[in-house]
């Protein structure tokens, strides 16, 4: 006790900063200076007890940076024992679902009938893989998509996809209020023989039978954002599906995480990693939109235990 109130009364005078335990810290580094080898140099990139996280980054995130466990179960807390791209500390303590020692499988797929796309791909590929860590494989990105070869890569994906991966799949394509003989709202893709001209319309289907398509996949979680003029009265037809998802309807907006969309995410208040929820957040409180809730719908509350990884919003900004 009057260690920590002679502490307070130095933090007082001089503004010196204080460990967590009561211990000063002059170089403001995080490292006591009772085991600070150069206690007034700063260490912030200094992996302190040796769990795989430098000193700056457990200081963010509010962990120990004298103990390598802190949960006390047997990992070391910045390692990544099942290889996933999240540190077992994070699987453990943050997206609790999931277990450190099982892999689990991130998907970023972007599917669009057109030839191009708005979204700059050099820096959405940069926060997905590079910041998230998603396995490079499992970032997909394809233009001018047939309705086959979208069919082919789903079928490829239901025997990839696993009960313990979570999947993000951003679809564009052209829409028309015309709709089928039942009334059913469509959607078409690319053109097979013209697959450059993005206004011809390919084969035609109905939302119905998108949302069977998706059924084939059976991940832990499931996103289907999906652009197309005259679709936003589909969401609650591809959120009646055989699989728990989570299903936005943006019509015409390219909001598939795309790099100039995420500082808007990092500023929504809430946990500090980026969640689907961040991105649920930013379409409800859009106020160019008249109706921003009917295009979401999340029966299962998946969005807010649906983390993009532990890429940390502070860091982004």
């Amino acid at each position: 006790m009057t260690l920590v109130l002679l502490s307070l009364i130095a933090l007082g005078i001089t503004g010196i900063v204080l460990y967590v335990n009561g211990f000063l810290d002059p170089d403001k580094d995080g490292i006591p200076t009772y085991r600070d080898p150069q206690p007034n140099v700063y260490n912030g990139t200094v992996d302190a007890d040796g769990d795989g996280w430098i000193n700056n980054y457990e200081r963010m995130i509010g962990t120990d940076l004298a103990n390598p466990d802190q949960d006390e179960d047997g990992l070391l807390d910045g390692m990544d024992a099942d290889g996933d791209g999240m540190s077992n500390w994070f699987e453990r303590n943050v997206e609790d679902s999931f277990n450190p020692l099982v892999y689990n499988g991130r998907y970023y797929i972007q599917l669009m009938s057109i030839p191009s796309s708005t979204v700059n791909e050099t820096n959405n590929r940069e926060f997905w893989v590079g910041k998230e860590r998603l396995e490079p494989e499992h970032y997909i990105v394809r233009y001018s998509v047939t309705l086959a070869q979208f069919k082919e890569l789903i079928a490829n994906l239901s025997v990839e996809v696993t009960q313990n991966d979570f999947v993000f799949l951003y679809l564009k394509t052209h829409g028309s209020t015309a709709k089928n003989a039942n009334g059913e709202p469509i959607l078409c893709f690319a053109d097979e023989i013209y697959p450059d001209e993005p206004d011809r319309c390919g084969d035609v289907i109905t939302y119905r039978e998108l949302s069977t398509i998706l059924d084939t996949l059976h991940p832990k979680y499931l996103t289907v954002m999906y652009s197309s003029c005259a679709g936003t009265d589909a969401v609650k037809i591809l959120a009646d599906g055989a699989t728990p998802r989570v299903v936005i309807g943006v019509m015409g907006l390219n909001l598939g995480i795309p790099s100039e969309d995420l500082p808007t995410l990092s500023q929504v208040k809430g946990n500090n990693y980026f969640t689907l929820d961040d991105l649920l957040i930013s379409i409800k409180e859009n106020p160019a939109d008249a109706n921003p809730k009917e295009r979401i719908s999340d029966d299962y509350m998946i969005a807010q235990r649906y983390y993009f990884g532990e890429y940390l919003k502070e860091e982004y900004r």
